[in-house]
């Protein structure tokens, strides 16, 4: 059996794993490190801002902690406590560091491919940086 962890649901952030697999990190008040969700079914029902108890477990390593269920701490009238935001109507801001990584990739990956270009010009370089960042951002 997991351990129980109460707080409050502060945040949650899709990301992808090294090998292509979708998670969730999930910010629980009163706990100093984000913790992980490999199934939505987990979190579905939960909101941001939401009082809830997170049963977890140590991955096989040791180095993440996983959360196993999400459940809704109830208030005495037997409804949810608080309810906000509903979490599918969240959206987490980018950290700074991965807007940075961001623009440092695309910033690299147009100075790499206009290299070979004679004469360019450092607008040039931005100009098609930030076409880069655009794809990066948007896919398109």
């Amino acid at each position: 059996m997991g351990n129980s962890i109460f707080g409050r649901l502060e945040e949650v952030k899709a990301s992808m794993s090294k090998r292509n697999k979708k998670f969730w990190k999930i910010k629980i008040s009163g706990v100093p490190d984000m913790l992980f969700v490999w199934d939505w079914d987990v979190i579905a029902n939960a909101k941001i801002g939401q009082e809830v108890e997170v049963i977890t477990e140590k991955s096989d390593d040791g180095k993440f902690v996983h959360v196993t269920e999400c459940l809704p701490v109830l208030n005495v009238d037997g409804e949810p406590s608080e309810l906000p935001t509903p979490i599918h109507e969240y959206t987490a801001p980018d950290s700074d560091k991965e807007t940075e990584m961001a623009r440092m990739s695309a910033l690299k990956t147009a100075a790499a491919f206009l290299n070979g270009k004679p004469d360019t010009t450092q607008e040039e370089i931005i100009a098609a940086a930030l076409r880069f960042l655009e794809f990066i951002k948007t896919g398109d």
